[in-house]
């Protein structure tokens, strides 16, 4: 078993970035789209009751 232990891996450190970038990617897309949509509705709501 250590033998096994001892074998060369995928790098991890690769996966865990593009991870991350993913994570980054997805919190900063929710936030972008949350703030689009609010907008948006906030104009349409100004325009309808203008």
């Amino acid at each position: 078993m250590s033998s096994r232990d001892l074998e060369p891996r995928p790098p991890s450190s690769l996966v865990e970035k593009i991870d991350n970038a993913l994570a980054v990617l997805i919190i900063v897309g929710i936030v972008g789209g949350s703030f689009w949509l609010a907008g948006g509705l906030t104009s349409s709501y100004l325009y309808l009751f203008s």
